[in-house]
């Protein structure tokens, strides 16, 4: 019986019968073994490449028959790119970055067509306003498979990758990334913060299939992506298994810790005052504290001090 992972899409033959079929284009990378790819298998393992990688057969041949649900290629470009350190591991040599792609995630969710028509709208100006930008040139876009889209680009500045020390060459280019981020936010894009700064990020192979939708991880060119989404969603590639893109969101099912939560508490304190009006208001939580509660009231003006006095007494 084929082994399938709680709650996933695809089998383990599944996913292999699929990469042995449709093949992903490398051939916008300018050195591909330079980069390190990584992926989940279907056990929830991450697995990086323990050998270069230049052709697509060869990445497929690293999966040693365990097709992954989901697969990512590393944004840097490093000499030596098997192995690679963690930022914190200051003890070992630092690795040799060549180049670093400029990468900016838009998502919208969830997922469904008129969130993600949104996206497009989003990663359409996103692209006019980086074409205003020097420095930069498209290398490609591409439909994540799921929620939004992916932006990448050539830095075209090459100063900060002459750098000798290597660690210093890593952060100016994070540094030179944050402050392009701060400018894109700044301009209105909602972008992930997390994405573009970071030289150790991975993002979504075009030509991928993503392992919980089964939408393929399309590249798209700019005349598609100024269309509106129904005239070109229809066309891209996915699972025969993959899941329906509902056209509106689906309504949030009430969890019963939330109906639990908007329950009035019956045990509650009420000050009744026959001759007067009072309008008073209770919450279960306050933001930012645990386990207590927030009592507001609005008071007659006319009412004394001896009044207000009686109904805190009586709290």
């Amino acid at each position: 019986m084929a082994q399938k992972i709680s709650g996933g899409l695809l089998s383990q033959n599944e996913l292999n019968d699929w990469y042995s079929e449709n093949q992903f284009d490398m051939t916008w990378l300018n050195s591909p073994s330079r980069h390190q790819f990584r992926w989940r298998q279907l056990n929830g393992r991450w697995t990086s490449n323990d050998r270069r990688i230049s052709r697509p057969e060869q990445l497929v041949k690293s999966f040693r028959g365990k097709a992954p649900t989901d697969l990512y290629f590393g944004t840097a470009e490093w000499l030596e790119p098997i192995g690679l350190p963690r930022i914190r591991e200051k003890h070992k040599p630092a690795p040799i970055l060549l180049d670093h792609l400029v990468v900016f995630d838009i998502d919208q969710t969830p997922f469904c067509h008129r969130r993600l028509d949104k996206a497009r709208a989003i990663t359409a100006g996103l692209v006019e306003y980086l074409e205003k930008i020097d420095g930069m040139e498209l290398l490609y876009i591409s439909y994540s498979g799921s929620k939004g889209f992916h932006v990448v680009l050539k830095d075209l500045e090459r100063e900060k990758f002459a750098i000798e020390d290597p660690r210093l060459r890593e952060e100016e280019v994070k540094a030179a990334r944050k402050e392009l981020l701060s400018e894109v936010l700044a301009a209105g894009f909602p972008v992930d913060k997390t994405v573009t700064a970071d030289t150790r990020r991975i993002i979504r192979l075009p030509g991928s299939v993503h392992g919980t939708t089964g939408w393929v991880c399309t590249i798209i060119d700019s005349q598609t992506l100024n269309k509106p989404l129904r005239r070109w969603i229809n066309d891209i590639e996915r699972h025969p298994k993959a899941v329906e893109m509902p056209y509106w969101a689906k309504a949030k099912k009430t969890t019963k810790k939330e109906i639990k939560k908007s329950t009035p508490d019956k045990n509650r304190t009420q000050v009744v005052d026959r001759g007067s009006s009072v309008v008073m208001q209770a919450s279960s939580h306050v933001t930012g504290t645990a386990n207590r509660s927030a009592f507001i009231s609005w008071l007659p003006i006319s009412w004394g001090e001896n009044r207000r006095s009686r109904l805190f007494r009586e709290l």
